[in-house]
C-alpha cells in the first residue's frame, strides 16, 4: 500500500468528533505558540517544578496531591460557609 492510500484510510477511520477535536487541538497549539507566557505563569511553573524535584515527586503524584488538596479546601470552605 502506498503512503497516500494509508493516509486516506487513516482519515476515513476517524469519526467526525475525533477530527473536530484534532482541529481544535491544532488551533490551540498554533495560538499558544504566538503568545508570550506571562512572567507570573513562568514563575509559578518554575516554583512548582522546584518543589516537585525537591521532594522527588513525579508529575502524576503532584496531580493527585493537588486533587486531594482541592478536596480538603473545598470541604473546609463548604463546612465554614454552610454553618
Amino acid at each position: 500500500m502506498s503512503k497516500k492510500a494509508n493516509k486516506l484510510k487513516g482519515a476515513k477511520d476517524l469519526t467526525e468528533l475525533e477530527s473536530a477535536q484534532r482541529r481544535r487541538f491544532i488551533l490551540c497549539e498554533q495560538e499558544s505558540a504566538h503568545q508570550m507566557p506571562s512572567s507570573i505563569l513562568i514563575w509559578h511553573k518554575t516554583c512548582i517544578k522546584r518543589i516537585r524535584l525537591r521532594f522527588g515527586l513525579s508529575k502524576y503524584q503532584m496531580l493527585w496531591i493537588t486533587f486531594g488538596k482541592g478536596l480538603v479546601i473545598g470541604y473546609a470552605l463548604a463546612f465554614f460557609l454552610h454553618r
